[in-house]
């Protein structure tokens, strides 16, 4: 299966969306990525996937639901994992969908401790929660729900630091935070996130300030194109980038600022796998784009899959000719 027939499964089955568009002034781009025709992602005996970025499940006024519980954007993603259980059975199963972490947000989820706040999420996001185990989400750990790294705390969720799409081990998934994916994920969260989490609870008891919680969120958080509006939901961009990337690989390729770190946890992850990544998708940012990164002398897409909190709906869709970037319609 193609990107666009993807596009054209969707959109004939009552979910349309649409590829994110990179603007480079006086040209516009699609955000897709596409390998040489040569050599496509090797994706087999995968027929396509789907990345689902950050989402952020939190308790009370969280950054996923944006001042509101129970509210369109929740609905939005339950729709969205029930067309996903269905395009996977056009594909007679032939289809991966992964998340690349911080699918809970442990931060801003109050609670004595992890599992009282893991059933906090759960009991406020019950439909969005049965529908992902049922699809089978397979999520990466992130920095928000580094709690995961218990295994008690992971109990019926299919959780791991890095994932794969496909066979080959390839195509590799993982969040993204820092250099230190491997330790950091222990780390509990610092003074600047306790307190996000105090405002939080505020949020909560005291709703008419709701909306002065979500513009400090915003505007730690640092991925919107203007953390001060509550209107607005476009991602920050990423600077153009300065020099192409891989050669006979197309793409609108843009500038991340952490991509040489990345290049390093590749470096680290190819040693102990013994096996050449060919591609990454991650989150973590909030900001989707297509960059580049150096790994033991070659040049590696990065992919972004954007966010799907603030409003935004946002993923990746990863087929053997390419991989999009999209957004519901």
């Amino acid at each position: 299966m193609k990107l666009d027939d993807v596009k054209t499964w969707f959109d004939q089955n009552g979910l349309p969306f649409e590829w994110l568009v990179e603007d480079h002034p006086p040209k516009r781009f699609f955000q897709k990525l596409r390998p040489p025709a040569s050599t496509p992602i090797d994706i087999a005996p995968i027929e396509a996937a789907v990345v689902i970025p950050d989402v952020h499940l939190g308790w009370g006024a969280d950054v996923f639901s944006y001042n509101g519980v129970n509210s369109a954007y929740e609905r939005r993603l339950e729709g969205f994992l029930d067309k996903l259980a269905a395009f996977r059975n056009f594909l007679q199963g032939k289809l991966d969908v992964v998340q690349v972490g911080d699918w809970y947000d442990f931060w801003r989820a109050p609670g004595i401790g992890h599992a009282q706040a893991k059933q906090l999420i759960e009991s406020q996001y019950s439909g969005i929660v049965s529908r992902a185990r049922d699809l089978g989400v397979r999520h990466c750990i992130g920095n928000h729900d580094a709690a995961f790294a218990e295994p008690a705390i992971r109990a019926g969720l299919d959780v791991e630091i890095v994932r794969s799409i496909g066979d080959s081990g390839a195509v590799v998934c993982f969040h993204g935070h820092d250099t230190k994916t491997l330790e950091s994920i222990f780390v509990d969260a610092g003074a600047t996130e306790a307190l996000l989490n105090i405002f939080n609870v505020f949020n909560t008891v005291v709703p008419v300030v709701g909306a002065i919680g979500s513009i400090i969120q915003r505007a730690a958080d640092g991925s919107s194109q203007e953390p001060w509006s509550l209107t607005e939901k476009a991602s920050k961009p990423w600077k153009i980038a300065a020099v192409g990337g891989p050669p006979k690989w197309a793409a609108p390729w843009v500038d991340r600022i952490d991509v040489a770190q990345i290049g390093i946890v590749l470096s680290g992850l190819e040693l102990c796998t013994k096996k050449d990544v060919q591609v990454v998708v991650m989150g973590h940012s909030h900001r989707p784009g297509i960059s580049w990164c150096s790994v033991a002398g070659r040049q590696v897409p990065v992919v972004d899959a954007g966010s799907w909190t603030y409003g935004r709906a946002e993923f990746a869709v990863v087929c053997a000719d390419g991989i999009g970037v999209a957004r519901l319609t």
